[in-house]
């Protein structure tokens, strides 16, 4: 009969590191390339595959964050906590290359707690733990959006992203520190974080349809009393939420998949490969993981790269696809002057023009 596994102070597994004072280090995905002997040039032949593909992440995700703060696809606060987790999910990145130059030895060692190896693993594991608390921090915002949407677009409010980022952050290192040093269970906090995205999912799904059914009334409302200024004013920003609610959704759905991947990827040869005689085999797995991790990485470039078509108009063939494929109703653009735009603009000017009459 298998033990339940703790939630303090685990037992030590195959991912874990000793140090000649005996601490202890969990370091996920860490790769224990002494136990390889055979295939030795397939081995830093993929090595140098997952640098690759995580440099061409690093690139690409930098590209798409700079046309999207370019074309201000999003909220400001939107796009600032999606910035804040590019910084981090691309230090996590760089932090893997160089763990890689411990594994395969260009960088010799002998004792783990000599090195900056659990330094480098703590900010590895915090960028990974980012991504499984993107869509939290983003649902929070949406919803604060949502609650304040008679004027959020007019007063973008960025206390509320730096509140919101500087918790998060706080909170996820704080996390990756214990789980690193082994105060934590990585296992049981990972799993368990599936729950709240999901939950996430839902809740974003629920306020997208729930705001075009608040949408379609006011538009009838407007039909009735076209004079009703502040009904006006929330239709236009209620607008300006769906707009993002749309271009996020596409997001949403394949981070989740990429999400439940990874967790196979990570999680399967740990619980399938508990024997000695396996170690080797384990490594092998654990090598292919940091390559289909890296993958993962470089593959998701294109989600931002969604939003940004659907905003522009300039949509390739895969967001013609999905449209098609599981959107009912076409979106359609805004123009180059925003309606959000134009309406305090021309409510500006009006003020403006009254105050100098007086």
């Amino acid at each position: 009969m298998l033990a339940m596994p703790r939630i303090f102070f685990p037992e030590p597994d195959a991912f874990s590191i000793f140090s000649q004072d005996n601490s202890s280090y969990w370091l996920l995905l860490f790769v224990h390339s002494e136990f390889i002997h055979s295939f030795r040039s397939v081995y830093y032949l993929g090595v140098i595959f997952e640098a690759f593909f995580l440099l061409s992440g690093l690139f690409l995700h930098g590209r798409g964050v700079q046309l999207a703060w370019r074309h201000r696809i999003l909220h400001p606060n939107c796009l600032a906590l999606v910035g804040n987790f590019f910084v981090s999910f691309q230090a996590g990145s760089i932090s893997r290359i160089a763990l890689i130059l411990y594994e395969t030895g260009v960088i010799l060692w002998s004792d783990i707690g000599s090195t900056p190896i659990p330094a480098l693993a703590i900010v590895r594991q915090y960028g990974v733990t980012h991504a499984f608390g993107l869509l939290v921090v983003c649902s929070i915002e949406r919803v604060l959006a949502t609650f304040h949407v008679a004027d959020y677009e007019m007063r973008p409010r960025l206390y509320i992203a730096i509140v919101i980022a500087v918790t998060s952050d706080c909170v996820i290192l704080s996390m990756c520190y214990t789980f690193v040093t082994g105060i934590l269970n990585g296992y049981i906090f990972t799993v368990l974080s599936y729950l709240p995205n999901f939950g996430c999912a839902l809740i974003l799904r629920q306020m997208l349809t729930r705001n075009k059914k608040r949408l379609a009334r006011l538009s009838d409302s407007l039909r009735r009393y076209p004079n009703d200024k502040y009904s006006l004013s929330v239709r236009v920003q209620l607008k300006e939420n769906i707009w993002s609610l749309e271009k996020i959704e596409f997001g949403v759905v394949f981070g989740l998949i990429a999400l439940v991947l990874s967790l196979i990827v990570w999680f399967g040869p740990i619980f399938l490969l508990r024997m000695p005689e396996q170690m080797a085999a384990l490594q092998w797995c654990t090598w292919a993981g940091n390559i289909a991790v890296a993958l993962i990485i470089a593959g998701l470039a294109p989600v931002g790269y969604f939003a940004i078509a659907l905003h522009t108009g300039q949509r390739p063939f895969y967001v013609r696809w999905y449209l098609r494929k599981f959107r009912k109703e076409e979106i359609v653009s805004p123009t180059e002057v925003k309606e959000t735009d134009a309406y305090f603009g021309q409510l500006h000017d009006q003020w403006a023009y009254a105050m100098s009459k007086d």
